[in-house]
């Protein structure tokens, strides 16, 4: 047993670094392993300058707005309804917006006794901004996971306005444990746009033989356009070790046909 509880702390210490299964990273003086138990005069100034609340810097107030409008109608030959929809969604966070636009129209029409002819229409088009990494598992870049995580000592900015990075400068007084954590808002800099446009449609119509037997006839068609595009500012840097900005976009159509009987 390295030490008893009711060892003084200094005790504790010294005996950890000298005959633990670590005590060969504390001799080399090329790690960082000191600093586990190690609190530096700068690291002391940080902590009585700063006291960053991490999350209340990220988050914000949201706003939802939902409109929906529909008009509807019918008489012995004919049935109607259309619709048209706004939604908009602006997230607690920064670049989590959503915006949706949709319409909808049915129509049916009695042409003679035996058959019935109808028209379905419903295109949409929606918008979303996705926080950069938020959809990622690795800790250390997920913003979401940062802003709780990250320490109170250090501030949000520079001096200068310019973001404040920890872990940037090798062996830097504020490079500690927290080092690997990547300031929160820089991710606010990225942007990941994705836009979806779709149309949905069907023709249909439903010959009646005699009472008992109809036969009904569609033609289904789904049209799919998707877009992405994600920039990375130069001065936004891609990890310690790649600063490279990376810049992309991605478009893809999908469209899709089916006629079915009944």
């Amino acid at each position: 047993e390295l030490w008893l509880r009711s060892d003084r702390y200094d005790l504790r210490i010294e005996n950890w670094i000298q005959y633990s299964s670590q005590a060969g990273g504390f001799s080399d003086p090329n790690t960082k392993l000191p600093r586990w138990f190690t609190v530096t005069d700068t690291t002391k100034q940080m902590a009585a300058r700063y006291d960053t609340d991490w999350q209340d810097a990220l988050f914000k107030t949201g706003n939802v707005s939902d409109i929906q409008l529909s008009l509807s109608g019918a008489n012995d030959n004919l049935n109607y309804y259309v619709s048209g929809g706004y939604y908009k969604n602006q997230g607690i966070v920064e670049n989590t917006n959503y915006d949706r636009f949709s319409f909808r129209s049915n129509f049916e029409a009695n042409v003679n006794p035996w058959l019935t002819l109808g028209f379905n229409f419903a295109p949409m088009l929606d918008n979303t901004s996705v926080l950069a990494n938020s959809e990622s598992t690795n800790t250390q870049y997920n913003p979401l996971v940062a802003a709780a995580f990250h320490a109170p000592i250090f501030p949000t900015h520079n001096e200068d306005g310019s973001l404040f990075y920890t872990g940037q400068e090798l062996d830097s007084p504020w490079d500690w444990n927290v080092a690997f954590m990547v300031n929160p808002l820089n991710q606010l800099a990225i942007k990941d746009d994705r836009r979806t446009a779709r149309v949905t449609s069907k023709v249909y119509s439903d010959i009646k033989f005699f009472d008992g037997l109809v036969l009904r006839t569609a033609f289904h068609h789904d049209y799919r356009d998707r877009n992405r595009e994600y920039f990375l500012p130069t001065y936004v840097p891609a990890s310690p070790t790649n600063p490279t900005s990376r810049n992309r976009g991605i478009n893809e159509r999908s469209t899709r046909g089916l006629w079915d009987f009944q």
